[in-house]
């Protein structure tokens, strides 16, 4: 419970976890002294409150250095299962990448997964989201493991005229014969998690022996790490979430024991178990922006030094909450010259503000140019020839230059504010993802 203004609180309700939906009842008494006064309210259940996204590989599986993709069929669904139109889709994988993402029909969308040029064995962990239909905190996701398998020419020397074969991971390659030096190069498929294979040669009298043979491939990289949004103001409160995706080495989903994740600046939450091999966790941003960036990092101790993921987050300064200007004490009335101001845009936390629209004006000069250097504003201005007062003012007024896709709304304690005929109103700004307001939107009053 938490108390958010006189007479005012804030109650959190945590549901236990669901598969279908269901419904609940909350009720709240206050007590005081003898007196005591009880509400309640019908609350709808539902698993996955900002829907859900199923993504499936096709094939399943790919070849390094192949020249293959994989084709991924996405389907987005809403909060109550129905095929869901997306505005857009946030696709990224830990290793290789994503391209040419469309839709392809009603809740249905389309993309290709392009593997590393590296030649050895990997694990590649495509996430796709939702971001548009985020709820309550939680943001839509789905995820694909798609495991890579190395194409590998392995040479060796042995007896001229030998045969040789290799087993990997229980499929045979081979046989390819030495040449008259001994020579001989067998190509063989390995997928990730295998580093050993079998090789038996067979020579010219019939003779066969059989021997492990080590192939002195790194270790796969175990886990995956998504994050959204990518962009944060910094004023210690904004939050993204995290998702870790924890596999064999071979590539398969599964709870590998303790995984550890941390951030250079901000905080990370506890991980949660809410799949096999899947985690998450919350960061909260810093309050103050500092250079701007901030890493979140994961770490698998059990799967050594490969096995570990980062995700570097952007750090934003927060609102305009304060204008300082430098002038020349004194200038002479003479409008040919040119004189400037130095202009600083600061939030909360004193941050300098970068990108702002600045408007500026004289009571009796003309600005004739601003421009921005180095986290300031130059604000150009002539003086007039005949000033009708010897004192000019200059104002300086601060815009932010608009966004297109809304993500959130902005209400501040100074939001609430008084209105005609006594009564109040409540005045909200509509944002992107990087705090820039989204015009010509409509807002819906929910009772």
């Amino acid at each position: 419970t938490e108390c958010v203004a006189p007479s005012l609180f804030r109650l959190w309700y945590a549901p236990t976890r669901l598969k279908a939906f269901g419904k609940t009842r909350i009720a709240a008494e206050w007590l005081l002294g003898s007196k005591k006064a009880r509400t309640e309210r019908k609350v709808d259940l539902c698993p996955h409150p900002a829907g859900s996204v199923i993504v499936k590989a096709t094939p399943a599986a790919l070849v390094a250095l192949e020249g293959k993709k994989a084709r991924l069929d996405i389907s987005v669904f809403g909060p109550g299962g129905r095929l869901l139109e997306a505005p857009r889709l946030s696709a990224r994988s830990n290793v290789g990448k994503i391209e040419s993402l469309k839709r392809t029909g009603p809740g249905h969308y389309q993309a290709f997964y392009i593997p590393p040029t590296d030649p050895y064995p990997q694990v590649g962990i495509v996430m796709v989201a939702s971001p548009d239909a985020a709820r309550f905190g939680r943001v839509a996701a789905g995820r694909v493991v798609i495991p890579i398998t190395a194409s590998v020419n392995l040479p060796g020397r042995t007896k001229p005229g030998t045969r040789i074969v290799m087993k990997v991971a229980g499929r045979k390659f081979g046989p390819v014969v030495a040449d008259g030096k001994g020579r001989f190069e067998i190509p063989i498929l390995v997928p990730p998690g295998v580093n050993t294979g079998i090789a038996t040669s067979i020579d010219r009298a019939g003779n066969r022996a059989s021997r492990r043979i080590n192939l002195f491939l790194p270790a796969t990289n175990q886990l995956g790490l998504w994050a959204h949004p990518l962009m944060l103001p910094a004023d210690g409160s904004s939050r993204a979430r995290l998702l870790v995706t924890t596999v064999t080495a071979s590539g398969v989903p599964a709870d590998l024991g303790k995984v550890v994740i941390e951030a250079e600046r901000g905080e990370v939450s506890a991980l949660r178990r809410i799949a096999r091999g899947l985690l998450e966790a919350y960061y909260t941003a810093p309050q103050d922006v500092g250079s701007g960036k901030d890493v979140v990092e994961v770490r698998f101790p059990k799967g050594g030094k490969k096995s570990r993921a980062s995700v570097d987050m952007t750090l934003l300064p927060g609102r305009a909450e304060f204008v300082e200007a430098a002038l020349p004490a004194s200038v002479p009335a003479d409008p040919s010259r040119t004189f400037r101001a130095r202009v600083k845009v600061l939030d909360s936390e004193r941050n300098l503000l970068r990108g702002k629209h600045i408007q500026a004006r004289m009571q009796q000069g003309k600005v004739t140019k601003i421009t921005e250097a180095e986290g300031e504003y130059l604000v150009e201005f002539s003086p007039p020839r005949e000033p009708r007062q010897w004192l000019d003012r200059l104002t300086v007024e601060v815009r932010e230059r608009p966004g297109k896709i809304p993500a959130a709304i902005v209400v501040t304690t100074e939001s609430l504010v008084s209105a005609p005929g006594g009564s109040a109103a409540l005045s909200v700004c509509l944002v992107n993802d990087s705090l820039k307001p989204v015009p010509s939107q409509t807002l819906v009053r929910l009772e």
